[in-house]
């Protein structure tokens, strides 16, 4: 991470202290390039150390913005990243925001009295929750061990979680986010499905979040995961960049 800094690499989604300690990923340093690596992949392009040899012979499952253009090879797409500016879901204004702003304000309207707050749920109410979103979302959740790990059931101090409970105090939606040198990372959001433009709200509420706004990064709200219906909604959020992700197989 700090080797990649240095470079000036633009960090894609996957690219967080937490999240690579959470993947269990190992080091590799050799010829004068150091990667990281897991049973089957390089997670990202080798960087160059002082004097590097010959490039290493890897396939990289993650690359950098715009990697494609230096790298000779086969290409395989694997996923869009959506980056936001915290800054226009401030107002909303203009006829591009239509269809969000009418939407996020639907669930608050209905339900009064919410709070969307630091304070944890217990682990059998946050448990109930993660279960059915995962359920509901079926093989769409990207590995629901690190899901469930980043909304909850790990403690650690760069990774900040916001919930939201109605006026009764039921766990509606969970906030998750990490960051890197470059952006803020949306790792989750869960909410009950059985509750209509809440999803719609909920990220409303982080991306207006006053912690988000002072940190001065944009969002890197990751991809779709082959789920059309996300990638239509997603595009609804007015993102400022949508990047194509791609794996790379020498």
């Amino acid at each position: 991470m700090i080797r990649a800094e240095q470079l000036g690499v633009e960090p894609n989604f996957f690219m967080s202290e937490p999240y690579l300690q959470l993947s269990n990923v190992r080091v590799e340093e050799k010829k004068g390039w150091i990667w990281l690596t897991d049973k089957r992949w390089c997670l990202f392009p080798p960087l160059p150390m002082e004097n590097p040899g010959e490039y290493p012979d890897v396939r990289i499952w993650a690359l950098f913005k715009n990697d494609t253009v230096s790298l000779n090879g086969h290409y395989s797409f694997l996923d869009w990243q959506y980056v936001f500016d915290p800054n226009g879901f401030q107002n909303m204004t203009g006829k591009h925001w239509q269809v969000f702003r009418k939407n996020c304000r639907k669930w608050s309207k209905n339900n009064p009295g919410w709070k969307y707050e630091n304070t944890p749920p217990s682990g059998t109410d946050a448990g109930m929750l993660i279960a059915d979103w995962l359920e509901r979302k079926g093989g769409s959740a990207l590995d629901p061990e690190l899901l469930a790990r980043f909304a909850y059931f790990e403690d650690d101090k760069n990774i900040f979680r916001k919930f939201l409970y109605n006026k009764e105090g039921e766990l509606m939606a969970i906030n998750a986010w990490d960051e890197n040198w470059k952006y803020i990372n949306y790792r989750i959001c869960i909410v009950n499905t059985d509750q209509p433009f809440l999803d719609e709200f909920v990220r409303w509420l982080f991306y207006t979040d006053l912690k988000i706004r002072r940190s001065g990064k944009f969002v890197n709200d990751g991809g779709t995961l082959d789920s059309p219906g996300l990638e239509r909604f997603k595009d609804k959020m007015n993102p400022i960049e949508k990047i194509p992700l791609y794996s790379w197989i020498k």
